[in-house]
């Protein structure tokens, strides 16, 4: 089992990772 803890930072971190993703791609669109 995942500690609480572990789990929030482990929802954080993809959260954050998806949307860096995700700018990066709006900007590459932006820059075409």
């Amino acid at each position: 089992m995942y500690d609480p803890c572990q789990l929030n930072l482990l929802l954080n971190w993809t959260v954050n990772h998806h949307s860096t993703a995700e700018n990066q791609f709006k900007k590459a669109n932006l820059s075409i």
